[in-house]
């Protein structure tokens, strides 16, 4: 079957700061599948699921940095329920020192805990600082094996940035991966998908065949926006295959 494809909000922040509701339509009309949010946009949970049902989107995730998953656990959770959402992203938690990479992980084993209690799903988006290494050992692997549960969000893009191959990676983690941040770009600038020198094919073929649910395209180009992001989903469903 054809993975679905969600974009991650961030990518259109500056559109839908200006008209939240017309930016969540246009994502539908694009083609995307569902959407990964990076905030809420003072939009409160019953009317947010309601255009998201009139656009026909689903949620593919939401991003909370690791302090906001330590001090605001119980108003994500609330949020999310209306959502019918049980994935929750830890979209950044610092690894620059080994005792960051201790806290950061005291606080994803609280969360984890209290989130499969409450039927969610923790996962952990990468940048390239989580391939620092300590002891022969990458911090997002050290913070992997201590966090029960911890599923993987992983940032191809990020990942080829930090000059790990891709395509192992993602076969290391298989077991923990449900969704893939497709993004593309040189190791200087990001780019929209398909414009960049990222091996966007091999990615795709391996996110296939290790069941990922969900392709989520994320533009940090710039000056990025609904046009990049248009011409993000069309290269991937054009020059691409998707499978």
């Amino acid at each position: 079957m054809s993975r679905k494809i969600g974009l991650q909000l961030w990518s259109i922040k500056q559109d839908l700061e200006k008209d939240f509701k017309a930016g969540l339509k246009r994502v539908a009309q694009l083609g995307y599948d569902g959407v990964e949010f990076a905030g809420y946009y003072g939009i409160e949970a019953p009317k947010m699921k309601e255009l998201l049902q009139e656009y026909g989107l689903e949620v593919a995730g939401v991003h909370h940095n690791v302090d906001e998953l330590d001090q605001n656990l119980e108003a994500i959770m609330a949020y999310n329920r209306v959502l019918e959402n049980r994935d929750i992203v830890c979209a950044w938690a610092p690894t620059e020192s080994y005792e960051q990479v201790q806290e950061s992980i005291r606080k994803l084993q609280k969360a984890a805990a209290v989130l499969r209690e409450n039927g969610f799903r923790l996962h952990y988006h990468n940048h390239s600082h989580e391939f620092v290494q300590y002891d022969g050992e990458y911090a997002i692997d050290i913070m992997a094996k201590a966090v029960e549960g911890m599923k993987a969000e992983v940032d191809t893009y990020w990942v080829w940035n930090a000059g790990v191959d891709v395509c192992a990676y993602l076969e290391k983690r298989r077991e923990d991966i449900t969704l893939v941040h497709i993004k593309d770009g040189t190791k200087e600038v990001r780019t929209a998908v398909g414009e960049g020198i990222v091996d966007i094919q091999s990615i795709l073929d391996k996110s296939a065949e290790i069941g990922a649910q969900w392709l989520i395209v994320e533009d940090e180009s710039e000056p990025g926006g609904l046009d990049s992001v248009a011409r993000g989903i069309r290269n991937l469903k054009e020059k691409f295959t998707v499978r």
